[in-house]
Parts: structure tokens; C-alpha cells; sequence
């Protein structure tokens, strides 16, 4: 485990030791706590990213300009691996 050492403002100290003490913490528990808590949310996904708004984009406009295909008709999206990591062909899907 990693010991961390920083410092905060009087008043952040005494808010922190205030809210750990209301939930039966301690500094270093509220601290871990809230650590975790931060990680988590800035690893959390992105709503507003644009993978997730394009997606509803093109759901709320399904006439717009994309081209629609059909796998099953489509040979570039049917075809087989056949090989190994060494060499490698594309099979024909027939």
C-alpha cells in the first residue's frame, strides 16, 4: 500500500473531519472513500461522448444519408479467416 501525504485548507480540514465523524469515519477512512469514489467517477463512461450521440443521431434520423448494406449479400462482410498468424488468405464464403 502507498502512503499518501498533501495538504488541504483549514477549512476543507475541519468540512472533511465534520463528515467523517457524522458517519462514524475516520479522516483516513472518509479519505480512502472518497479517493475511490473519485477514480470511479472519472472512469466512469461519458454519456456526452460522440460514439454514444452519432449512435442516437443516425436512430433518430434513420432516412438519412448512410448507406445500408446487408450482410448476408455483401462478400467484404462474409468472408472466412482460413490460416494462422503466419500467413493467412481469405477464404470464399460459399
Amino acid at each position: 500500500m502507498t502512503h499518501v501525504q498533501t495538504e488541504v485548507s483549514d477549512e476543507n480540514y475541519e468540512r472533511l473531519r465534520t463528515l467523517a465523524e457524522e458517519q462514524d469515519l475516520s479522516i483516513r477512512e472518509a479519505l480512502k472513500e472518497a479517493t475511490e469514489l473519485w477514480i470511479e467517477t472519472r472512469d466512469a463512461v461519458d454519456p456526452d461522448d460522440p460514439l454514444f450521440t452519432s449512435v442516437k443521431a443516425l436512430r433518430d434520423n434513420p432516412e438519412s444519408d448512410r448507406t445500408s448494406t446487408n450482410a448476408a449479400t455483401e462478400g467484404d462482410l462474409v468472408e472466412e479467416w482460413c490460416g494462422d498468424a503466419e500467413s493467412y488468405r481469405l477464404g470464399d464464403p460459399e
